[in-house]
């Protein structure tokens, strides 16, 4: 990818409009529950420490991160859209994890 298209790629995304239409088409119950499902598997694999820390990268409003975190873990979530990361801050403060996902 030339640096204008990852420029635009970056400026597409850093809007809010853009994460509100994702999170309008991909929020659904059936997704929600298969990160659940797909999680469990991962956690189950890994068998981390019940005081690990997860990267969550791209971590857009933090829904995964937010799962990991009812598990007892921790977890550093990044994303370079601005926009996205204050509604990630939100919901982690409405799911009361804002001590547990460092953003």
């Amino acid at each position: 990818m030339s640096s204008w298209e990852s420029e635009d790629v970056k400026h597409m995304l850093s809007k809010s409009k853009v994460h509100d239409q994702w999170i309008e088409v991909f929020r659904t119950k059936e997704n929600f529950r298969y990160f659940e499902r797909a999680l469990e598997r991962i956690l189950d694999v890994l068998k981390p420490k019940p005081d690990a820390i997860f990267l969550d990268a791209g971590c857009g409003t933090c829904v995964k991160s937010i799962l990991l975190a009812r598990g007892g873990f921790r977890i550093v979530a990044l994303d370079f859209s601005e926009a996205v990361l204050d509604m990630a801050a939100s919901e982690d403060e409405a799911h009361g994890f804002q001590d547990r996902i460092s953003l």
